[in-house]
């Protein structure tokens, strides 16, 4: 477990052969399996990179100094995007340029601007990268950078077993005949908010029932819930603040999972630059059986194609949306994402043998 309050150097293991270093909470989630291999540790370190990233990689890198050890062959960086800023990248390369074990980085973004391609293409020769979908990897490789792993974003709630969804929806006031699209995760812009309160007037089947839950970044609640009134629409609100703008989880993991349980269809409009990245909500929908309603050029829309994992929409349109979500709640029994291939793939089990492979083999 990383303790992200320390400055000093955490004990390391002598079985450690690999260290996952994380300067923030942001993605130490999926070290929750990544650590079930015997000889991986987490490292963490508490900080705020946006504030200033230049002094704040130069502190973050020696404090990964401190945990290396004879023991260790490789390393993990489990947000490698930020190497990526023109204040980051210089001192980035420098520190790998100097270390001799293998270097890994997680990256979740596929970036648009040709000077950030350039540095990526230039950090490519560092260190090798893992990405979480197939598209990602096809993006990364068709633009010209070298050493790409793909390995699939697990559900991060598997632990959890179906509870009865009647009685979650009772707990939750949720009418029992209806339609729950939900949307899970950081209300924030790109993540098509707007698109979904644009085609409220659309919906035409009574029984559709919004569900919001997470954390409120750029949405505050009552705005929110006024919009939602004015529509006539039939809404649950489970979204707050938490005042770190590191740490995006503001309910327990149990009721993130349930959450999914009372939901008929997961909404993932995702635009702009969100729709450059894997979503973490979307394995999790598909452990629970739950299928998704997403934008059809958008990572997640290429997967929930590919995979038939659910219904997609094309970017921007308001009216699209509303078609589908009506054509879903229509016809709600026609998806049982949870007996696709793509669950399979998805299972912890084989994530990890994945995961061993790529570190094993390089």
């Amino acid at each position: 477990m990383a303790d992200y309050n320390s400055h000093f150097p955490v004990p390391i293991g002598r079985k450690t052969k690999v260290l996952f270093f994380e300067p923030t909470p942001g993605h130490s989630y999926l070290f929750d399996l990544y650590g079930q291999l015997p000889w991986n540790q987490l490292v963490g370190k508490r900080g705020f990179f946006w504030a200033a990233p230049a002094s704040f990689m130069k502190s973050f890198l020696a404090y990964c100094e401190n945990h290396l050890r004879s023991n260790i062959s490789a390393m993990v960086f489990m947000t490698a995007d930020l190497f990526l800023h023109p204040e980051a990248f210089p001192e980035a390369v420098r520190w790998m340029e100097r270390r001799q074990q293998r270097i890994y980085g997680l990256l979740h973004e596929v970036p648009v601007d040709p000077a950030v391609w350039d540095r990526l293409r230039i950090l490519g020769k560092k260190i090798e990268f893992i990405v979480l979908s197939e598209e990602m990897q096809s993006a990364l490789e068709e633009g010209g950078v070298a050493r790409v792993h793909w390995l699939p974003h697990h559900p991060v709630h598997f632990q959890f077993e179906r509870e009865n969804a009647a009685a979650l929806r009772s707990l939750f006031g949720i009418p029992q005949h209806a339609f729950v699209a939900t949307f899970l995760g950081e209300l924030r812009k790109g993540k098509g908010i707007e698109l979904i309160l644009d085609c409220l007037e659309e919906l035409q089947n009574k029984e559709i029932f919004l569900n919001f839950a997470g954390k409120a970044t750029d949405y505050l609640p009552a705005d929110l819930r006024s919009r939602l009134n004015e529509k006539g629409v039939a809404a649950r609100l489970n979204v707050s603040r938490n005042g770190d703008p590191a740490e995006y989880r503001v309910m327990s993991d149990r009721q993130y999972a349930r959450e999914l349980m009372v939901s008929d269809v997961l909404l993932l409009p995702y635009i702009d630059r969100q729709s450059r990245v894997m979503s973490g909500v979307l394995p999790d929908a598909v452990h629970f059986g739950v299928p998704a309603l997403s934008t059809r050029e958008s990572m997640i829309g290429q997967i929930v194609e590919k995979h038939g994992l659910g219904r997609t929409f094309s970017n921007r349109d308001r009216f699209g949306l509303a078609i589908e979500l009506n054509r879903m709640a229509a016809d709600r029994n026609s998806f049982d994402v949870s007996q696709k291939p793509y669950a399979s793939l998805i299972d912890p089990s084989n994530v990890l043998k994945m995961l061993a492979s790529i570190l094993q083999a390089s």
